[in-house]
């Protein structure tokens, strides 16, 4: 009732005057995800992971608002302000507390988090769920989730069941045991430090980020989906006269009289009546049909509309249907700090890291604010330049950074501020250049490293390579910093479009390029190493990725687990 809270919030307060080192597990069970409009059904409190209070706030201060009213309430505040918090997936709860009470709460830990962090790509099934954590750290202990979607949905005036309240102590009891085996574990990895000045602050960044929102343009998005859909049904009516003028005796008959571009099966049929064979339907490979087939307006106007349909009224549905917040016009995306094994952030629902170029004009800034885009400039080469101190790749960025002020001058002078772009254009005469222009562009331009791999790999001078050796030169050149052998670049090859490639060719590529970057040569060898001893590898911040592995006896799949291991590292 409201005054045994009274009791336990002042208990708590106290007990944290005295102990800096305390602090709450409280965890919130909630109508859905929208904690702008939604409302919380019940707190779930724990302090010392044998107890637990769960109270609803409807029925403890009414609505969930910043509109309660009393001691308990006043003193509840005080808590979420003032006493560090821990939970599952905090990020979580943090947003409800930010958007509607207006608190950013001091999180002190997270077990889903942490164990990413201590257990990356080390833990049974890689799963790092509330139930998957106790079952393996706080054995014999299990716990069922299959509660958690009951509470979706349900009014915050129907009182909640007794399994549902047991469900809810369960979760902040088993959350708060779970801190001391991942503190420990951090700890004895050299964690602890990467936890307190990388993890920890950017929860806080991140929950301030996703309350706010990505502010989006939503009239000029119904404008743009309405008139994708008009085209789309256009280029619908167009393959229906394709499909129309196809003599009627080789004329595959399809239900209704109509042809379905969605459907694999009569895709294969309507272009096998025209005399086109297709190993598959996907996009890559109606690509390369109707480069084989340029006159083919069937393939053309499939690809048109898997584009606009896949790509353009897909954002839009989602946007429109799901994820653009009436109430603030935004986007509030999930975003995953630890979102793959080797801690590069992810994105969810939706994801907002792979917006397609022609939809980012959509995202526009709030009123006062600009939008910039960053970029970094061959990131991977330039670590590797750091970590290995490749000479070939250090003399390579040694002279970029010298000649890139006087190309930034240069460019200025016609109205073009991105160097790059400036020496791409002047490659091509667009514009009217001294001789001594040209060399310095040249110049820039052969320190551009896809370029001087392809010219390394394919034995040419830098000046005769052209745009479409550059794109080898990128692929060969990421495909080998990353450890891939012959036969993946071979691959990796195939797919950019280079058909001609032999496995001759890849053997050859790998040779001479490792033969001239040693360093990086042996810095592989030794990643590949580490894989068994000591069984992990690690990163300039001391973040680790794990690789445990099938006994060796077990030849095959140890054999198939080594060399995906070998991959990834």
């Amino acid at each position: 009732d409201d005054q045994y809270l009274i009791t336990l919030c002042k208990s708590w307060l106290e007990t944290y005057r005295q102990n800096t080192n305390f602090f709450l597990t409280i965890d919130l069970e909630t109508t859905g995800s929208d904690y702008i409009n939604g409302n919380v059904l019940l707190y779930s409190i724990s302090w010392n992971g044998k107890q637990a209070v769960v109270f609803s706030p409807h029925f403890m201060w009414g609505l969930f608002s910043s509109k309660g009213q009393g001691e308990s309430w006043d003193l509840f505040l005080e808590v979420l302000k003032t006493i560090p918090i821990n939970n599952q997936n905090i990020k979580f709860d943090a947003k409800w507390w930010l958007s509607q009470y207006g608190i950013l709460v001091n999180i002190i830990f997270d077990p889903m988090i942490a164990a990413q962090l201590c257990y990356a790509g080390g833990f049974p099934g890689n799963r790092f769920s509330l139930d998957n954590l106790a079952k393996y750290l706080l054995y014999p202990m299990e716990i069922s989730k299959g509660f958690q979607t009951s509470f979706i949905g349900q009014p915050v005036t129907q009182r909640c069941t007794f399994d549902q309240i047991h469900y809810a102590a369960n979760d902040s009891l088993v959350t708060h045991r779970l801190v001391e085996p991942l503190v420990t574990r951090l700890k004895t990895n050299e964690l602890w430090d990467l936890w307190e000045e990388v993890e920890l602050p950017l929860l806080s960044s991140l929950i301030v980020s996703e309350v706010k929102g990505v502010k989006i343009d939503v009239p000029s998005v119904k404008a743009e989906y309405e008139k994708a859909k008009e085209v789309h049904l256009e280029i619908g009516k167009q393959l229906q006269l394709e499909y129309q003028k196809i003599p009627e005796e080789t004329r595959p008959q399809f239900p209704g009289n109509e042809f379905n571009p969605n459907s694999p099966k009569q895709i294969e049929q309507i272009l096998n009546s025209v005399g086109i064979r297709v190993p598959k339907t996907s996009k890559d490979a109606l690509s390369d049909a109707l480069v084989k087939h340029p006159d083919c307006n069937i393939i053309k106007h499939i690809l048109d509309s898997k584009k606009i349909q896949n790509g353009t009224l897909k954002y839009f549905k989602a946007w429109l249907e799901e994820h653009i917040n009436p109430t603030t016009g935004c986007i509030h995306p999930n975003f995953k700090s630890n979102g793959t094994d080797t801690g590069r952030m992810a994105s969810s629902d939706p994801n907002m890291q792979n917006i397609p170029p022609h939809l980012r004009h959509l995202i526009i800034a709030r009123d006062g604010y600009d939008i910039i885009t960053v970029d970094f400039s061959q990131f991977e080469f330039r670590a590797a330049a750091a970590y290995t101190m490749e000479q070939y790749l250090i003399d390579t960025y040694n002279e970029r950074a010298e000649l890139l002020p006087l190309v930034v001058e240069l460019g200025k002078q016609f109205k073009e501020p991105d160097p790059d772009h400036f020496v791409k254009e002047a490659k091509k005469g667009k514009y009217d250049l001294t001789k001594g222009q040209k060399e310095l562009v040249d110049r820039f331009a052969g320190t551009d490293i896809h370029r001087r791999n392809a010219s390394l790999v394919l034995n040419l001078p830098i000046n005769e390579i052209t745009d479409k050796h550059r794109s080898l030169g990128k692929t060969l050149g990421y495909a080998l910093l990353y450890g891939a052998g012959p036969r993946r670049m071979l691959d990796q090859l195939i797919v950019s479009g280079f058909y001609d490639t032999t496995l001759a060719d890849c053997n050859m590529y790998g040779q001479t390029f490792m033969k001239q970057l040693p360093k990086v040569s042996s810095f592989i060898s030794e990643i590949h190493e580490r894989v068994l001893d000591p069984g992990f590898i690690e990163t300039f911040m001391g973040r680790k990725r794990f690789f445990p592995l099938p006994p060796p006896y077990q030849t095959r799949y140890y054999e198939q687990k080594l060399e995906d291991a070998k991959r990834q590292a």
